[in-house]
């Protein structure tokens, strides 16, 4: 029986590929199933686009990769499920690490309930599928309409991660229009056909930041963690305790597991 959450912080937003962030992840999910405890992991990428493994399989992945590196953005493929989710320095990621397994749809509904809780106070926010929003799923989380929440997750041995990125400021019209570009590029109308996937129509205007939806109340980063910090320790019932630093061998296990195969993808522009 789980008693402590461990919190880690990735600190200030992480730049260059976008994969490292994605081995440090895995590397706490591997602690987390050794020590047997449940892990409450916060990160944020300065300017990066993470491909589901559908996304890197379309006919012109490659071109497509490449324009955006030539625009700034670090590529990688997420092992997570979902398709592409645009980042930058005012989306949070947030990760709840739990040894076990708990069925799909209860981690899913875990996550979207300690979210609503976190937020709740500032914003009403509703969990449903979003449509034109990329990375469009049921246990999307709007605010008058506007997905400002996407939730994902990936199960290993032993251990689940339940993973949500948060669109807490910053433009939400650069982040659908980089993925749209994407899948303009990387399968465009001429290749779309019945007989092989197609990504989803992805609208401006279907997303935004929580900034945008609150007015001159405004809402920061840290008031964000604070309040997703407080919700897990309620609805958890586990006292939260600072993680000690991951030892080199965790990321290294996770970095193997990540380079292989179709998360091999790690692009960006030095």
């Amino acid at each position: 029986m789980l008693s402590e959450l461990w919190l880690t912080d990735g600190g200030a937003p992480y730049k260059g590929s976008a994969l490292f962030p994605l081995i440090e992840q895995e590397a706490w999910m591997l602690w987390s199933r050794d020590k047997n405890v449940a892990t409450l992991h916060f990160w944020r990428h300065r300017q990066a686009l993470l491909l589901g493994s559908r996304d890197a399989s379309l006919p012109d992945s490659q071109s497509a990769i490449e324009a955006l590196s030539e625009n700034g953005y670090a590529v990688a493929v997420r092992a997570f499920g979902g398709l592409a989710v645009a980042l930058d320095e005012g989306v949070l990621n947030v990760t709840l690490i739990l040894p076990g397994a708990p069925a799909l749809d209860d981690a899913f509904a875990f996550m979207a309930g300690l979210l609503h809780d976190a937020l709740a106070p500032f914003v009403d926010i509703r969990v449903g599928e979003i449509a034109g929003s990329y990375c469009p799923g049921r246990y999307d989380m709007s605010v008058a309409g506007y997905k400002i929440i996407g939730i994902a997750q990936r199960r290993i041995a032993g251990v689940i991660a339940v993973s949500a990125f948060v669109n807490v400021q910053g433009s939400s019209r650069l982040r659908e229009e980089a993925v749209m570009t994407y899948y303009a590029t990387a399968c465009p109308s001429s290749l779309r056909d019945e007989g092989r996937w197609s990504p989803p129509d992805v609208w401006l205007g279907s997303t935004a930041s929580m900034n945008d939806l609150m007015g001159e109340a405004g809402f920061t980063v840290t008031q964000c963690k604070k309040a997703i910090v407080s919700a897990a320790a309620q609805r958890t019932g586990m006292p939260i305790h600072l993680a000690p630093a991951l030892q080199d061998d965790y990321r290294r296990q996770a970095e193997i597991r990540l380079r292989r195969g179709r998360y091999a993808i790690d692009w960006w522009k030095a």
